[in-house]
C-alpha cells in the first residue's frame, strides 16, 4: 500500500496504483474503502477498459449490499464496458446478473446461451460465476455452463466444488460430497482437491470441516503462505485451536516478523483462547502494529481491537474503533451489534437503540442477531416474556460473533425467573470469557444470597483481572 501511495503521488494521472491499492483492500474485506479508491482510479484513467473492468469487480462482489444509487452507477459502468468490449470476462457476469435482477430474465437467459455457444473462450472463474448466476436466477443454463467448463478445462477442483455446492443448495448435501470426493479420488487427491473438500465441508456446515482443513495443511510441504492464509481465513478451522496456533507460527516463519497477517491472527487467537487482561493487552499491541496510516486494512480488525480494548476496560477507545468501522461499512451488522452493546454498557441507551434500529433497517442480519435485536427491543417495552421467547428461538451458528447468554440471563432476571437466570449464570462462570458476563453472575448470586456461587464468580473475575 505504501508503494501504491508513492507511485500515485509521483504519477498523479496514473490510475493503476490506486486500482492495485483498491484490490488489496478488497481482498482484505474492506470493500467500502476499496470502492472509493477504485472510483478515484477510474477518474484518472476513464478510457482504460482493463482498469474499468477491474474497478467494477470490486463493488460487484455482492450487488445485494449496494444501495440503489450505487447499483445504478455500477450498471452504467458495466454497460459502458460491455458496449466497448463485448464478452469482457470480468463484467460479463455482472451484465447478466443485472438483467436478471431488473426483471429481464428471458433476455438474460438468451444472452447467456449465446455466450456459451460463442467461439470466444472464457476463463474458468467467469464460467463458474455464470453458472452461479444461472442457478440463483433460474436461467436454465447451469448445466450448459458446467459442460462448457468441462470441455474447456477438464475436471478441476473449482468445477467439482461448484457442482457439489449446487447439489447442496438443492437439498442433497451427501450427493454433493460424493460428487466432489469421487472427482478428487479420480484426480489423485492432491492439495488443491483437499482445499476444495475443506471449502465444501465448511460451506455445508459439516462437523468434519475443521479436520478437513487440517488434512489440507498437512498435504503441503514445505508450508506456503497462501495455504496458511487460507486456513486462517476459515471460520471452521478456528474451531481447532491447535491447528490455528501452529498455522500462525508457521506463517510467521515464512513471512517474517513484520508481516501483518500472522499478527492479526495471533491477536484473534489470544482473544478467543485466553480471557485475561494480559492477553488482551498483547492483542492490542499486535493489532496496533498491523495498522496503516489510513487505519486497518480489514473491517474485522476494528472489531478485534475493540474487543481487546473493552477487556482492559477502555470502553471509550473501543467505542471509537467501532464508530470508525461503521463509517467505513455502514451495512456491517456485526459491527453495529458490538457498537450497540458497548454503547449500552456506557449508559448511552438511545445510542444503543439507534444501532439496533439500523441493523433491522439494513436487513440481512443473521438469525441469531435478528432474534437478539428483537428481544432487546421487546425488553425495552417491558415485554420480557416475549423477549425471552424471541431469543430462545434462535440457535448459534458457526461464525456468529454474538454471545446471547448474558442477554438471556438478564431477561430471565427482569422477568422474575430466577431459577433459569441462575442456570444461565452458572454457564457464564464456567465459560469465563467476558468480564461483563462474570460480573453479572457475581451480582446475581450475591443478591440472592448464593455465596458459594458468588465466591466462584469472584474468583474467576480475579483471574480475568490479573491475567493468571
Amino acid at each position: 500500500l505504501r508503494t501504491c501511495s508513492l507511485a500515485s503521488q509521483m504519477a498523479p494521472l496514473w490510475g493503476e496504483p490506486l486500482l492495485l491499492a483498491a484490490q488489496i483492500l478488497s481482498a482484505r474485506g474492506n470493500v467500502p474503502a476499496a470502492t472509493v479508491l477504485a472510483q478515484q482510479a477510474l477518474f484518472r484513467s476513464p478510457q482504460d477498459v482493463y482498469l474499468a473492468a477491474a474497478a467494477a469487480e470490486i463493488p460487484g462482489v455482492d450487488i445485494e449490499l449496494l444501495s440503489d444509487a450505487e447499483r445504478g452507477q455500477l450498471w452504467d459502468l458495466v454497460e459502458k464496458i460491455q458496449s466497448i468490449r463485448p464478452m469482457e470476462p470480468r463484467t460479463l457476469p455482472l451484465l447478466i446478473e443485472f438483467l436478471a435482477r431488473r426483471g429481464h430474465a428471458p433476455l438474460a437467459e438468451k444472452k447467456l446461451g449465446a455466450v456459451l455457444a460463442g467461439e470466444e473462450g472464457l476463463p474458468e472463474p467467469t464460467v463458474l460465476r455464470l453458472a452461479q448466476i444461472s442457478r440463483n436466477f433460474d436461467l436454465g443454463q447451469t448445466d450448459a455452463c458446467y459442460a462448457y467448463a468441462s470441455r474447456s478445462f477438464g475436471s478441476t477442483p473449482n468445477l467439482a466444488l461448484e457442482q457439489a455446492l449446487a447439489a447442496y443448495a438443492d437439498g442433497d448435501g451427501q450427493r454433493g460430497l460424493d460428487l466432489l470426493s469421487g472427482a478428487a479420488k479420480a484426480a489423485g487427491e492432491g492439495p488443491d482437491w483437499k482445499y476444495a473438500i475443506a471449502q465444501y465441508l465448511e460451506r455445508s456446515g459439516s462437523a468434519d470441516a475443521a479436520s478437513a482443513w487440517s488434512d489440507y495443511v498437512a498435504s503441503v510441504e514445505p508450508k506456503k503462505a497462501l495455504v496458511l492464509t487460507r486456513v486462517l481465513e476459515s471460520e471452521a478451522a478456528w474451531e481447532n485451536a491447535a491447528l490455528i496456533d501452529s498455522s500462525i507460527n508457521a506463517l510467521k516463519e515464512v513471512t517474517g516478523e513484520s508481516d501483518f497477517t500472522w499478527r492479526i491472527a495471533r491477536a484473534r487467537w489470544l482473544l478467543q483462547n485466553d480471557p485475561s487482561e494480559k492477553a488482551a493487552a498483547e492483542a492490542v499491541v499486535l493489532l496496533q502494529d498491523s495498522s496503516t496510516a489510513a487505519g486497518f486494512l480489514d473491517i474485522k480488525q476494528y472489531s478485534l481491537i475493540a474487543t481487546a480494548l473493552e477487556r482492559i476496560g477502555n470502553l471509550e477507545a473501543a467505542l471509537s474503533q467501532l464508530q470508525t468501522a461503521v463509517r467505513l461499512a455502514p451495512k456491517n451488522n456485526s459491527v453495529r451489534l458490538d457498537l450497540a452493546r458497548i454503547s449500552h454498557a456506557r449508559g448511552d441507551i438511545p445510542g444503543a437503540y439507534d444501532q439496533l434500529a439500523a441493523i433491522l433497517a439494513n436487513g440481512q442480519a443473521s438469525d441469531r442477531a435478528f432474534h437478539a435485536v428483537s428481544a432487546i427491543l421487546a425488553a425495552q417495552e417491558g415485554l420480557y416474556a416475549a423477549a425471552i421467547e424471541q431469543l430462545s428461538a434462535s440457535k448459534p451458528k458457526r461464525g456468529d460473533t454474538l454471545s446471547a447468554d448474558l442477554l438471556l440471563a438478564e431477561l430471565y432476571r427482569m422477568n422474575g425467573d430466577f431459577p433459569n437466570a441462575q442456570a444461565v449464570a452458572k454457564t457464564l462462570i464456567e465459560d469465563n470469557t467476558s468480564m461483563a458476563e462474570v460480573t453479572f453472575a457475581l451480582d446475581l448470586f450475591g443478591s440472592l444470597g448464593r455465596m458459594d456461587e458468588a465466591k466462584a464468580a469472584f474468583d474467576v473475575l480475579g483471574q480475568l483481572r490479573l491475567g493468571t
